[in-house]
């Protein structure tokens, strides 16, 4: 197998760019009228302000708190760290 020269990375890469912007993956946030719950979990190390995508800020029970120390996507995930922890929905968030 050879490796792939700079050239075939750029034309590549730019073959990802074009596919992500002609099919609509190019946004980060889906705040529709049926999606309930977007928490992106990025935040400050330690942080406990939980706030979705439409700026509700969720309550923080336990001590649930974002952690920079090993994210899957973004800055940070959140941490839950024993069956105590969880954030709680704002009053005005309805899941039906």
């Amino acid at each position: 197998m050879r490796a792939l020269g700079i050239k075939s990375i750029l034309v590549l890469t730019l073959l990802l760019i074009s596919f992500i912007a002609c099919c609509g993956f190019a946004s980060a946030a889906v705040d529709d009228s049926n999606t309930k719950i977007l928490l992106h979990m990025d935040g400050a190390n330690a942080g406990t302000v939980f706030t979705d995508e439409s700026g509700k800020t969720w309550t923080v029970g336990g001590n649930a708190q974002f952690s920079t120390n090993s994210p899957k996507f973004g800055t940070a995930s959140g941490l839950f760290n024993n069956s105590s922890v969880h954030v709680q929905r704002p009053s005005a968030v309805n899941l039906i």
